[in-house]
C-alpha cells in the first residue's frame, strides 16, 4: 500500500471537513520532518521523498550531458546520437542482438579503445 495516499485523500466527498486519514498523514509527515538534520540545522520542513528524486534527476542530467558530447575530436555525432542510430539500423534491418555487439565493439575500437560508455548505453 502506498504510504502517500493520505495526500490525496484530504476531503469527504460533500467537501464539509477534513478526513482522519489526512489529520493522521499531517501529524507523521511533520513529526518525521522534524526528526531530520535539515530541521534540526535550519528549522527547514522538507519531503524526505524529494531528495531521492533531485538525486536521480541530476544523475539522469549528467549522463545525458555526458552522452550528448562526441565520441572523439572532431565527430559529427553524440554518444546519444549513435546510440539512436544504430537501434534504427538494429530495428530496421532485424539485425541480432550478437551483431549488434560486435558492430559496436569493432566501432569502438575504430575510435578509441578505452571507449567503453557507447557500448554499455546501446546494450
Amino acid at each position: 500500500m502506498d504510504h502517500h495516499l493520505w495526500m490525496y485523500n484530504m476531503h469527504y466527498e460533500t467537501g464539509a471537513s477534513l478526513k482522519r486519514e489526512f489529520i493522521d498523514g499531517v501529524r507523521d509527515f511533520i513529526e518525521h520532518t522534524m526528526i531530520l538534520d535539515i530541521f534540526k540545522n535550519n528549522g527547514l520542513v522538507r519531503c524526505p521523498c524529494s531528495a531521492s528524486p533531485t538525486k536521480e534527476a541530476r544523475r539522469f542530467y549528467d549522463q545525458l550531458e555526458e552522452f550528448s558530447r562526441p565520441p572523439c575530436e572532431g565527430s559529427p555525432h553524440s554518444a546519444l546520437s549513435v546510440a539512436v542510430r544504430l537501434m534504427n539500423i538494429k530495428s530496421d534491418w532485424n539485425v541480432p542482438n550478437v551483431a549488434m555487439d560486435s558492430m559496436v565493439d569493432l566501432s569502438g575500437e575504430l575510435v578509441n579503445p578505452e571507449l567503453t560508455y557507447l557500448r554499455t548505453s546501446i546494450s
